[in-house]
């Protein structure tokens, strides 16, 4: 059980900065959590709760996978955008003193 108490929340915390090792982290105190379940108690039984959230250490996993496979990171989102009085159109008429929008 300590397996499920301590590594599980400890690896979701460590996969948001790092997915590979907190997702291996989550996967392997689930594992290990079913094996002990396993040795203790003669049978698997599956808990829908549990293979949940195994579920999330699987998917830091796939996103860790992803994001090496990629050289170009296309995926990243833009950090910064600059506007200028030409990027914007409006349907109002210009302010008084101005030409407008050109």
């Amino acid at each position: 059980m300590i397996t499920f108490v301590i590594g599980v929340p400890a690896g979701l915390l460590i996969a948001w900065w790092r997915e590979g090792l907190g997702g291996l982290i989550v996967v392997a105190s689930i594992l290990l959590f079913h094996v002990i379940w396993i040795v203790n108690r003669g049978e698997f039984e599956f808990i829908l709760m549990i293979e949940a959230i195994a579920a999330q250490g699987v998917l830091f996993l796939a996103c860790w996978m992803l994001s090496r496979r990629g050289g170009d990171n296309q995926h990243v989102a833009v950090s910064r955008v600059e506007w200028t009085d030409r990027d914007i159109v409006a349907d109002r008429p210009a302010r008084p003193g101005r030409q407008g929008l050109t």
